[in-house]
């Protein structure tokens, strides 16, 4: 699985992050490093693109959640864009909607 994340541009705008398909136990891992990194390299703001989630499970949702957790407490927003119906259906499920900044 590549990485996608956009660096800054010249104008500010916040790096983006572009979750995979599949945002469940099986990609964890994966998953874990790519939002580490970018927490790592932000600033004040990341930009999640869960987009193209087309899986999602608790395992996932609980990765998401502790990184929406550790990115306020290190000072940084995160910003959803264009979250997939599943991704945003299955937290409002499983009730991690409020945690994630989603609206069910």
């Amino acid at each position: 699985m590549e990485s996608a994340i956009d660096e800054d541009n010249a104008a500010g705008a916040p790096g983006i992050i572009k979750l995979p398909p599949e945002v469940n136990i099986s990609a964890s891992a994966t998953v874990k490093v790519m939002l580490a990194d970018a927490l790592a390299a932000a600033d004040s703001k990341v930009a999640l693109d869960g987009g193209e989630v087309a899986a999602v499970d608790t395992s996932g949702l609980q990765l998401l959640t502790a990184f929406v957790r550790d990115a306020g407490h290190r000072g940084a927003s995160v910003e959803w864009m264009n979250p997939s119906d599943v991704l945003r259906e299955t937290a409002c499920r499983i009730g991690l909607a409020g945690e994630l900044k989603f609206s069910c």
